[in-house]
């Protein structure tokens, strides 16, 4: 039996999702395996300790971009997200940028339900996005 390693021996080894991803805070950018839709839905992100509201402002199968109000997240912390109106959705911080954090799904969407929550909250203008 193997020793127990780091958490995230197998996503830093393998890559999660198998896909690349897009770290905001360094400014870079990568090919992604799954392709982001612009949405505006409310989210409520639980973490260990405690639940963060915010919304949720990109959407891939793999993944999304959180927008928080002054609470804050932390890479490599295990969060479940829950969208309004949907069960609760496991998921790892990738990356923080002041109030916006990137999250990888444990697994990816599936496809129509990604579909159906861009065609209930997608195509959204700078104006549409909640404060």
């Amino acid at each position: 039996r193997a020793p127990f390693t780091d958490p995230l021996h197998s996503w830093r080894r393998h890559g999660r999702t198998g896909g690349r991803h897009v770290n905001h805070a360094a400014g870079k950018s990568d090919e992604r395996q799954f392709p982001r839709e612009a949405i505006a839905a409310t989210a409520v992100c639980r973490t260990f300790r405690s639940k963060i509201a915010g919304h949720v402002s990109n959407l891939s199968r793999g993944g999304c971009c959180l927008v928080t109000r002054g609470q804050r997240v932390a890479p490599a912390q295990m969060v479940t997200l829950r969208l309004e109106g949907l069960d609760g959705i496991p998921a790892t911080v990738r990356w923080v940028a002041g109030d916006e954090a990137g999250l990888s799904f444990d697994w990816p969407l599936y496809e129509p339900l990604r579909d159906h929550i861009v065609a209930l909250r997608g195509k959204v203008s700078a104006e549409e996005k909640p404060a």
